[in-house]
């Protein structure tokens, strides 16, 4: 097999991982999105969710070790049961919906998973203790207790098999007759690269063709181009429609190009991409290349910070060399868009540390409608 470039084919390096649990938690803020999924796993299900009412939760219910996490998502939806025979509707609940995305299998999700759910219990059962001995002194009232009900969902975006999905059982070390006593609980499974194309666009049309060159990732360069081309003008129809949408797909593809594909390839990719925005008014080459040219110095400000802090064995030096990187991102997409950048505003941008803070500088310059307006939120 020939040698493959970091970054390229499908090649899962941690920092295509870190781009990939972003871009999936920003796509599956769209309530269409996030039900497209779900459907995916659980049809009933969807049906009885109102993700048009749906709510993003922080996710402070993390414990310590995954509260950096970036691929864990907490969405509070309304829930309605069916109506019982002799009732005239039924009350909607809160359900809560906590995705869990990754790229390879892990045989400890599940456990990671009930330990998020208890530890959000607890701190729920802390918040409600008064009420909660009072109904203890007063009877149970099943289905009334203080707890959020949980709907786990795992998305499974790697390309090797991993055929039996998130089980506890798997982790239990007890004879099978024993599985009565071993912890249950039910946890939806979507596995991206063995669904079936057809099924990922009848859950939903446009987030389907986006899923759709995600599981093409590691094709030959031919078809995967044929799979982009086929995407963008498939989107086509929600410029007109949904045109903050489809400008958020669109960028989607483009992400996924420059991060899974050799850098051979951008500059055709980059076409079919340009063509397909011309067709329906879409954005101009300058804001694609320069949102292209800004994951490419964060990948390469990341690469160098790395590089710098091994040689000097410091973790200081990783995180100096990714803020520079992710500073350099938002000067050079600035200066794509709006020509020089004043001394001043530079210094500003140079000046900020914190990753997240520079995440939002990079996404502000990409979506800011002037200078002024980016200089505003700095």
């Amino acid at each position: 097999m020939a040698h493959v470039e970091r970054g390229e084919r499908g090649v899962d390096t941690p920092l295509v991982r870190a781009f990939l649990d972003r871009e999936l938690k920003q796509l599956l803020a769209w309530p269409e999105h996030l039900r497209a999924l779900v459907r995916l796993a659980s049809p009933a299900l969807a049906c009885r969710l109102d993700f048009d009412r749906r709510t993003l939760l922080p996710g402070r219910f993390t414990f310590a070790g995954l509260r950096q996490k970036t691929s864990d998502l907490l969405v509070r939806v309304p829930y309605r049961p069916p109506i019982a025979r002799g009732r005239r509707g039924s009350t909607a609940v809160p359900a809560h919906v906590l995705l869990e995305h990754l790229s390879s299998p892990s045989t400890t999700v599940s456990l990671r998973i009930l330990r998020c759910m208890t530890r959000r219990w607890e701190s729920e059962l802390s918040a409600a203790g008064r009420r909660l001995r009072s109904q203890v002194r007063s009877g149970p009232s099943r289905g009334r207790g203080p707890c959020s009900w949980f709907v786990p969902l795992v998305l499974y975006t790697g390309l090797r098999p991993w055929p039996r999905g998130p089980s506890l059982r798997d982790l239990i070390a007890a004879p099978p007759e024993l599985d009565e006593f071993v912890p249950s609980e039910k946890v939806l499974y979507v596995d991206l690269a063995r669904t079936a194309s057809a099924a990922l666009l009848q859950a939903e049309r446009f987030f389907g063709l986006v899923l759709q060159v995600l599981v093409a990732r590691a094709n030959a360069p031919a078809p995967f181009a044929e799979t982009v081309r086929a995407a963008t003008a498939g989107l086509a129809p929600l410029a007109h429609s949904r045109p903050r949408r489809w400008r958020r797909l669109r960028l989607s593809l483009v992400r996924i190009c420059h991060f899974y594909r050799a850098p051979r390839e951008h500059a055709i990719l980059m076409d079919v991409l340009k063509d397909s925005a011309e067709t329906v008014g879409g954005r101009s080459e300058v804001e694609q290349m320069a949102t292209t040219m800004a994951e490419y110095l964060i990948r390469k400000g990341i690469a160098r910070g790395k590089a710098q802090g091994k040689a000097e064995g410091e973790a200081k030096g990783r995180v100096d060399g990714e803020a520079l990187g992710k500073a350099k991102a938002v000067l050079r997409v600035l200066q794509r868009r709006f020509g020089r950048v004043p001394r001043a505003l530079r210094a500003r941008v140079t000046g900020v540390t914190s990753l997240p803070e520079l995440d939002r500088l990079l996404d502000l310059a990409i979506e800011a409608s002037s200078l002024k307006e980016f200089s505003a939120e700095v």
